[in-house]
């Protein structure tokens, strides 16, 4: 484990030939592999499961919301969240036999989409105008016409539209 501590140093300026000692602040690594998981969620709460690579022993994971310096939200590995909006989540290590942190997070994004995606002006309701509207932007060639978002703007995004609206919400 990387310690902080005082070491010797010469400065690098040929002015300055003293030694003098300089502070290092080493902290913990900062944590790999963030994963959501599910990392889309339905706007009606659902959750999804925080992680990171294995941080290693007597190291927990403290997460944020909103920035690395942002709101504790919680502490786990995994840990699970709810949101009702897109959420960027942050990881910081911590150790817990003396509290050194990782001076750096790691960020992972949960992106929450509509629960229904035949309802295509997202207004709430399914009706004939979600069906107009897809079909508008189908002819049109829009992007948000490639329904089953492979990129591609085909028939089998008019069918995978086709099924979700005669499936309902």
């Amino acid at each position: 484990m990387r310690k902080r501590g005082a070491f010797p140093c010469t400065s690098i300026l040929p002015a300055f030939h003293r030694r003098a000692n300089c502070l290092f602040l080493i902290g913990l690594p900062t944590p790999t592999s963030p994963l959501a998981s599910p990392a889309s969620v339905c706007n009606s709460g659902d959750p999804s499961s925080l992680s990171v690579a294995n941080p290693g022993a007597g190291i927990v994971i403290d997460w944020f919301a909103g920035s690395c310096d942002g709101t504790l939200i919680g502490t786990g590995n995994p840990f699970n969240v709810t949101t009702a909006a897109t959420t960027t989540y942050y990881a910081r290590a911590r150790s817990t036999s003396d509290g050194e942190t990782s001076i750096a997070c790691a960020s992972v994004v949960v992106t929450v989409e509509p629960c229904c995606p035949a309802d295509f002006d997202n207004d709430g309701f399914l009706t004939f105008e979600d069906f107009d509207a897809f079909v508008a932007a189908f002819e049109a060639g829009a992007t948000n016409a490639d329904f089953d978002g492979d990129g591609f703007l085909t028939f089998e995004d008019f069918d995978a539209f086709v099924a979700a609206f005669e499936a309902g919400c």
